[in-house]
């Protein structure tokens, strides 16, 4: 099986404040990630840009909104 997923670390900006600002990512579209936040998905787009954090060079993405899961 291959694994054509994208895996690494990006930097969060804005979205909830309880979310950590370095994020491990696993996706397979590069430019957008939701990750599961108090009953629903704070989603977040690439911003094309990358921030130093603890001495890495990681792509920033941004925070764009909020989806609640359905039950």
């Amino acid at each position: 099986m291959t694994d054509t997923g994208q895996h690494h670390d990006v930097v969060l900006e804005g979205g909830p404040t309880e979310l950590a600002h370095r994020q491990h990512y696993e996706g397979s579209d590069p430019n957008k990630m939701a990750l599961r936040h108090l009953g629903g998905y704070e989603h977040y787009e690439a911003t094309g840009t990358t921030k130093p954090s603890d001495g890495d060079e990681l792509p920033v993405f941004r925070w764009a909104y909020h989806t609640e899961i359905a039950e």
